[in-house]
């Protein structure tokens, strides 16, 4: 196995361990065990992009439109997002958080925040800086290649 490639599979592992930090799923289990990856995703997506129509969501999601529905229907028949209409254009439907939705995804957010601090917390600080900026620096240069926008 070349030198990258081994490099890349330690990479993965860790990341796979690092969706269970403190034992929970990354939105936080007591929080939303009713949530599955695609749906967390999706309450993440509308959080950064409010409004943005069903299609638009299942290209940021990487998802295709009908696992995009599936995912979606239950967000909103749980009061977590709600639909409506384009001002502009009637026929168009626009995807919102409700606000318990926004605490919904706060809530997410403080988890994860908190399972990544308690992880960093057992480096150096100055470890914890070398980590968080060849993260940060290999997604600049990912995103720049791949002509994206933005912080998906």
């Amino acid at each position: 196995m070349s030198e990258i490639a081994e490099r890349a599979r330690r990479f993965v592992r860790a990341l796979e361990q690092m969706r269970h930090l403190g034992g929970v799923r990354p939105w936080g289990e007591s929080l939303r065990a009713d949530l599955s990856l695609s749906q967390f995703r999706a309450l993440m997506v509308l959080a950064q992009r409010p409004g943005l129509a069903q299609k638009e969501v299942a290209e940021a999601l990487r998802l295709t439109p009908a696992a995009t529905s599936t995912a979606l229907r239950p967000l909103g028949a749980n009061g977590l997002v709600r639909r409506e209409t384009d001002q502009a254009d009637a026929r168009m439907i626009r995807l919102f958080l409700t606000p318990e939705g926004e605490a919904v995804v706060s809530q997410m957010q403080a988890t994860r925040r908190q399972a990544a601090a308690a992880l960093l917390a057992r480096l150096a600080p100055e470890e914890q800086e070398t980590v968080v900026a060849l993260l940060e620096k290999a997604l600049v240069v990912d995103r720049r290649e791949r002509g994206a926008e933005s912080d998906e």
